[in-house]
Parts: C-alpha cells; sequence; structure tokens
C-alpha cells in the first residue's frame, strides 16, 4: 500500500455543522481506515463544532481561520501543504471557495486536482452566476466527483457519499431518553426538518406541511432544526429549534424525517436517518428518489408528502445503509478516481 497516493481533502466553509463537513468527516474516516494517505486543511471562520468532530475521530486535520475568499495567504498555506505531498499527491477540493482556491493552489504546487460535486443552491440570479463561474473552473481538474447521479455534469464520476453507521448510532440515545432531552415526553407523531432553511430545502414548504401533518394528526409535532434566509410562519405543531450540532439525538426523538427539497445531491442527514432505521420522506428529487433509502412523492405535493409521512410514523426500519454506500465501497472508488490520473 506504499504506493498510494496521498490526498489533501480541502474545504472552506463559515464552520457550522453542515452537510459537505458532515460528508467530509465520513470519507476522510473512510479512507484512513483503509490504509489511505488522506488528511483534511479546513478553513472556517471561527472555531468550530465541525472541526472538533474531526479531531475527537483523530482524523489529520490541518485548520485556518479566514473570513475572504481573497485570502491570498489561505492559497500560499495551501501550496505549502500541498507540496509536502509530493509529486504524487492528490487536492480533492470540496465546496466553491475550495475549488476557486484549489485551481490556483494544484497548480502553483504541481499536483492532481479533484473536485467533489456536493449540490448546487439556486435560489437567485447571483447563486446562478457563481454556479456557472464554479462549473468553468472544473475544466482545470483532472476528475470530478459527483456524490448522486442526479448532479449532471459532463463527466463526473459517480461516488456515493458513506457513512460510518456504528459510529453514527453510537451517540444516539433511545427514543425516550431522547425525548426526555427535547422535552418532548408525550408528544407523537413527531416529525423532523434537519437542514439549511433555504428555497432550494424546500424550508418555504414548512408551515404548509406542519398544517397538513396536524390534520391528519391532532397531536403531531413538526422540529425544525436548521438556520437560514427563509422564515418560517407560526404554526401550533411546528417547533423551530435553531442550529444544532447533535443529529443523532434530533432523529433518536423523530418518527419520520421530512425532506421537501427542490434539489439535492445525496443529504448525509437521509444516510443518518437510515443508519438509526428512522424513515424518510422527501419529494422525488436527487438521492430522495432512492427508495433504498428514502419514500418519495412528486416535487411540490405537500399533502402527499403529510400523507406519507403519516403513513410512516411508528415504522422503524432495519438501520442499515445500502452496500454502495459502506465506508470501504467508497474509499475503493475514490482510490480509482485518484489512480486514473496521470
Amino acid at each position: 500500500m506504499a504506493d498510494l497516493r496521498p490526498v489533501l481533502h480541502a474545504l472552506a466553509w463559515p464552520g457550522d455543522l453542515a452537510g459537505i463537513p458532515r460528508s467530509l468527516e465520513e470519507t476522510l474516516a473512510a479512507q484512513l481506515a483503509e490504509g489511505e494517505p488522506a488528511q483534511a486543511w479546513l478553513v472556517t471562520a471561527g472555531p468550530s463544532t465541525a472541526v472538533a468532530r474531526f479531531e475527537r475521530r483523530g482524523l489529520p486535520t490541518h485548520q485556518r481561520w479566514s473570513f475572504s475568499a481573497a485570502d491570498v495567504g489561505a492559497i500560499g498555506d495551501l501550496v505549502h501543504h500541498l507540496r509536502l505531498l509530493g509529486r504524487r499527491g492528490v487536492l480533492h477540493s470540496h465546496g466553491e471557495r475550495a475549488l476557486l482556491w484549489g485551481t490556483v493552489a494544484a497548480r502553483l504546487a504541481r499536483v492532481a486536482h479533484v473536485h467533489s460535486l456536493h449540490g448546487f443552491v439556486l435560489n437567485s440570479g447571483r447563486d446562478r452566476a457563481r454556479v456557472q463561474a464554479a462549473q468553468s473552473l472544473l475544466r482545470g481538474c483532472q476528475a470530478v466527483v459527483a456524490v448522486h447521479d442526479g448532479i449532471d455534469v459532463r463527466g463526473a464520476q459517480v461516488v456515493p457519499n458513506t457513512l460510518d453507521a456504528a459510529y453514527f448510532a453510537a451517540d444516539a440515545p433511545d427514543a425516550d431518553a431522547a425525548r426526555e432531552a427535547l422535552a418532548l415526553e408525550g408528544a407523537g407523531p413527531v416529525f423532523l426538518f434537519l437542514g439549511r432553511l433555504g428555497l432550494e430545502k424546500g424550508a418555504d414548504h414548512l408551515p404548509a406541511l406542519a398544517a397538513e401533518l396536524r390534520r391528519l394528526h391532532p397531536e403531531a409535532l413538526l422540529l425544525v432544526a436548521g438556520r437560514g434566509s427563509v422564515r418560517l410562519e407560526a404554526h401550533p405543531a411546528l417547533l423551530p429549534l435553531g442550529a444544532r450540532n447533535d443529529p443523532a439525538l434530533l432523529l433518536a426523538a423523530s418518527d419520520v424525517l421530512v425532506m421537501p427539497s427542490r434539489s439535492e445531491g445525496l443529504p448525509m442527514v437521509l444516510l443518518e436517518a437510515r443508519a438509526l432505521g428512522v424513515p424518510a420522506v422527501g419529494f422525488a428529487v436527487g438521492g430522495l428518489r432512492d427508495p433504498d433509502l428514502a419514500v418519495s412523492v412528486p416535487p411540490g405535493d405537500v399533502a402527499a408528502l403529510a400523507a406519507a409521512a403519516s403513513a410512516a410514523a411508528g415504522a422503524r426500519l432495519e438501520p442499515l445503509l445500502p452496500p454502495r454506500c459502506a465506508p470501504s465501497a467508497h474509499a475503493r472508488a475514490l482510490r480509482a478516481v485518484y489512480e486514473a490520473i496521470p
């Protein structure tokens, strides 16, 4: 295994516990378990719970604080770490800022550049212009990876997200303890939305979804964990929790995960729900169309989403991920991508 290519994963984001850092955490853990020489370079705007998770798992991590996409020092720092890898090194970037910095740094360090596509946010004209710029940078990469085949970028190789299900489940209390921790004793059924409060996640559908769930179940409660630009209208069945860093606890307390997304890649919360046997119901977009992971309904049909979620309540699933999402399969697939680069 001594001839394996050393890899540096790069990600820059505000620092909260979001889907991409969770995906990268699991990728790095999977590669290290398979003996891959991999490490992470993480840039946040300040102290980060997500980075603390990397460190708690013993994942080799270089952290830098930065507040600007124009941080030339960040590019220099990235070049320094890439040169330590040697000429067979691989930069594997995640997210648009790391793609931008990585395009420059990989050329200066003379290493291969691989980029992972986790999905695009297209809520506004500004978003679309940003995505077009990012897609133009992909032409400078030696390989592009997509976490789901619903991410339509020419030449992208699909490598599904992964999750160490046993490690994640170890953080989850039983349902009664989880509901007690959230002061939800006696509530039910409990539905959960966990994600960014953005239009791409369908957060604007949540008040109507809460009303429909309450119509079907007089005691139904919809927990909403996350923050973002969408301001939620108040409803008796809707309980906003704000930003949270404890997905295992929230899922353990819930009967069903609901995902009214307009677009998705392969969301980590979907794998996390499956690892705990929590049914997931969502609109038929991206990875939510996968019958091994979710029950899907026509996009935009809130009544159908509520009906499917109601039918799934109380029916725990076997906590088993599809084999293609296993850590070993994930690590081997990425290794094949790296080794195919001259």
